[in-house]
């Protein structure tokens, strides 16, 4: 009887290990898959949209293709093909794209047929904003002064301007550093080296 007990327990043991160990073993395999790329395509799938719902790893899945230029080639690619049989798309697209002020003029130049830029597009005027400078308040300046944002740097906190006004690049200047929120203005020349 005694015996009986100790084989029912030792039974009972190994079924218990052995269920146990069969569960393990499918969650193995699909790290061995994930990590060899052989994920099935609803694996991939599921994986994306978990990409997709987190908006740092989006961002920075997007910063990846915009700095790469095969992948934003590629992109742009695509996008033109999931739109082209849509009108209404297309134009969103468009005007998405026209939105912007130095797409627009760089688009008009390509059409033109004179990529670089003229010297009427030159900036006269290049300023560099403190970090803790408001949007509103660069807004506000640029309208006072009568300056066009021609480029930004954003990373630098810098843009370039072309003076609308009568004002000189002298007089654009001063004007520019009363403001407490600019560091520096200073026109924008070109230096040439000559050879003697």
């Amino acid at each position: 009887m005694n015996t009986l007990k100790y084989l029912s327990v030792i039974i009972a043991l190994l079924l218990i290990a052995t269920a146990g160990l069969a569960q393990e073993q499918p969650m193995k395999q699909e790290h061995m898959m994930a990590q060899h790329g052989q994920m099935s395509m609803m694996e991939r799938h599921e994986h994306m949209m978990a990409v997709m719902r987190d908006s740092t790893m989006m961002h920075m899945m997007m910063d990846s293709i915009a700095t790469n230029h095969h992948m934003r080639t590629m992109m742009l690619q695509k996008m033109m093909q999931h739109v082209k049989s849509d009108t209404l798309r297309m134009m969103h697209m468009s005007r998405t794209m026209l939105q912007d002020k130095d797409m627009r003029s760089m688009m008009r130049r390509m059409m033109r047929g004179k990529p670089q830029m003229s010297e009427r597009d030159n900036p006269d005027l290049i300023v560099k904003y403190k970090k803790q400078a408001k949007a509103v308040d660069i807004k506000q300046m640029e309208s006072q002064i009568g300056l066009t944002k021609v480029k930004e740097v954003p990373e630098l906190n810098m843009h370039f301007y072309k003076i609308q006004s009568k004002k000189s690049v002298d007089e654009a200047i001063e004007a520019c550093q009363k403001e407490s929120f600019v560091e520096y203005a200073e026109p924008n020349k070109k230096y040439k080296a000559q050879k003697k």
